[in-house]
């Protein structure tokens, strides 16, 4: 009995011991993900978001808004919209206090 409970230990020092290898191997990708693609400040208040590569939002030709979620209600927080486009408010509730989310703009209605 004494044996096998030695095996076992072993067995879950090795599960460990791969599994914190596996998350060094993914802390490292995104360490050189960050460093090629780098992070950029949108307003001045100093809140940073992911650049707009890492957004994927780089050939939409509208541009985009970024909304946050507070009290209740979507903040515009940065407007990015091409000229001939308007920001449009997310069509989703808010998850939670502080959620930032990225939404396309639309062409602007006639006045």
């Amino acid at each position: 009995m004494g044996q096998l409970i030695q095996y076992i230990t072993c067995g879950g020092f090795a599960v460990s011991a791969a599994a914190l290898v596996f998350v060094g191997m993914e802390i490292r990708r995104f360490r050189v993900q960050l460093k090629h693609e780098g992070l950029r400040v949108i307003n001045e208040s100093g809140t940073t978001y992911a650049s707009s590569r890492m957004l994927g939002v780089m050939g939409t030709p509208a541009g985009y808004a970024i909304y946050v979620y507070r009290g209740g209600r979507w903040d515009l927080e940065a407007d990015l919209s091409q000229p001939g486009y308007e920001p449009a408010p997310p069509g989703i509730a808010g998850a939670y206090e502080g959620q930032a989310v990225k939404k396309e703009s639309l062409p602007m209605r006639g006045k």
